[in-house]
């Protein structure tokens, strides 16, 4: 009984400790930037950035739905084990998907050129 006190104690107090030394060292870290005379530029993500992150998560989300969605297929198929069919399903067209989102982003960033 005491020990799941402790643990419940233990792992919320990690919590705390986690979130509290993330925005200290943040605050510190923007007040050395200021008293250092530099600019704020690196809290404010390009857009064009942003907008290909955005893109590079849709197409990677997109084509890893497609590999459950194939993983389900082939294990009704019963050509390949259960287990097997989605996770190679998944891993092969998320990495599809990401060889796709590199040259979409390469013809984006031509464009800017």
């Amino acid at each position: 009984m005491a020990t799941g006190i402790i643990a419940v104690i233990g792992f919320f107090s990690a919590i705390i400790l986690t979130i509290y030394l993330f925005f200290k060292t943040r605050h510190k870290e923007r007040l050395d930037l200021i008293q250092s005379g530099n600019t704020a530029d690196i809290f404010h993500p390009n857009f064009m950035n942003t907008r290909i992150q955005i893109l590079k998560w849709g197409v990677i989300i997109f084509f890893v739905g497609l590999g459950v969605l194939l993983g389900g297929i082939l294990e009704k198929s019963q050509f390949v084990d259960e287990g097997f069919a989605s996770f190679f399903a998944i891993l092969t067209s998320g990495a599809i998907g990401m060889i796709l989102f590199y040259f979409i982003s390469g013809n984006i960033e031509e464009k800017d050129d």
